[in-house]
């Protein structure tokens, strides 16, 4: 009877929350994951442009369905740095990301690497035209669990797991920005130890 209905569709309402809710969980589990692997870095020569580049390619499709341009100043004499290509990697796509995510009615990324002698320090900086992060949330976007997306859109592990990563590599990273002009994100990274 209707009973039975009304039952029925509250039950399927409950699959769905915890189809959802497991799904969740499953990408905080992983991103903890990769936020406590951190522990077994695997150490190697990595090229900063390198990975940028690669990034680049995986991006330029929805840079271009975005109508986001992209405005690449790599510096070509850039000495390595000593890491785990796949957490940096991991580090330059999540903030490549946050950056076309604060730009949907397209705009203009930037990214520049540099190396500063003196300091022998590998910089890193990727600019949007975006929305910009109101004052109140910049000291907090690198917290475990800060997010502005809603609910549906996943947790804000990403700029936690990055900012781990990059203190992991004995980097630092540091962001400006302004409402509704964008931001810049700025890495740095030790120059690659001769002896490891």
């Amino acid at each position: 009877g209707q009973l039975e209905a009304e039952e029925l569709k509250e039950f399927h309402r409950y699959l769905e929350l915890i189809a959802h809710e497991s799904s969740r969980c499953g990408q905080i589990v992983s991103n903890l994951l990769s936020f406590s692997r951190q522990k077994e870095l695997e150490r190697r020569r990595v090229d900063i442009n390198d990975i940028i580049r690669s990034v680049i390619l995986l991006c330029r499709h929805r840079m271009q369905l975005q109508n986001i341009a992209c405005d690449e100043k790599l510096d070509p004499h850039l000495p390595e740095v000593t890491g785990d290509y796949n957490q940096i990697q991991q580090c330059i796509m999540n903030v490549i990301f946050n950056a076309m995510e604060a730009m949907p009615d397209g705009g203009k990324l930037t990214l520049k690497t540099s190396f500063e002698k003196k300091k022998r320090i590998i910089q890193i900086k990727i600019s949007d035209t975006g929305c910009g992060i109101p004052e109140e949330n910049l000291s907090i976007i690198f917290e475990p669990f800060f997010s502005t997306k809603d609910e549906s859109q996943g947790v804000g592990l990403g700029l936690s797991v990055v900012y781990g990563i990059i203190r992991e590599h004995k980097g630092t990273i540091y962001v400006q920005s302004e409402l509704g002009t964008g931001s810049t994100f700025t890495i740095r990274f030790p120059e690659g130890q001769k002896d490891f």
